[in-house]
């Protein structure tokens, strides 16, 4: 191993999305879904932070947290904010529009990337319990990847 310096962010980013979209194909193809969706879900938040590297500099002090967060949601808000901080109405239609890619329509979307991966404990009667995720549900986080690839493409005409 050795140590790349003065990387391009915005494509080292979107290189290692494409690195977790293949293994994530590959996975659902072993029927290995839980693996799947979180490489999916690797892919998309390296996708969000890619876009918002495009827009600002994460070298200035303060925007290098940027890439500490890795939950969907908040990328996609602060990618909203950069975009659309001066007209409420286009915020509200970006922030539905990505909201419709991000969310897979499940109640535990947040934290959907733990519970591909981990048992949760169930604060409310103290017991653990584990997603049920199928192949479907695998291919179907995978469609997403390539409905925000194409909503990202569209925001630099913007």
């Amino acid at each position: 191993m050795n140590r790349k310096n003065d990387i391009d962010i915005v494509e080292a980013l979107k290189e290692f999305s494409a690195l977790d979209e293949q293994a994530a194909r590959i996975l659902s193809e072993y029927n290995l879904p839980y693996q799947s969706i979180y490489s999916s879900l690797q892919a998309m938040e390296k996708l969000l932070k890619a876009e918002l590297a495009r827009r600002i500099n994460l070298a200035n002090q303060g925007l290098a947290d940027v890439t500490r967060v890795h939950n969907l949601q908040e990328l996609a808000d602060m990618l909203v904010e950069i975009v659309a901080s001066r007209d409420q109405g286009l915020r509200e239609q970006m922030r539905g529009q990505l909201n419709n890619i991000i969310q897979v329509n499940h109640p535990y979307d947040r934290f959907l990337p733990n519970n591909a991966r981990y048992p949760q404990l169930d604060i409310r009667n103290g017991k653990y319990f584990q997603m049920e995720m199928s192949n479907a549900d695998a291919i179907m986080v995978l469609d997403r990847i390539s409905q925000l690839k194409k909503y990202l493409y569209g925001l630099h005409r913007l």
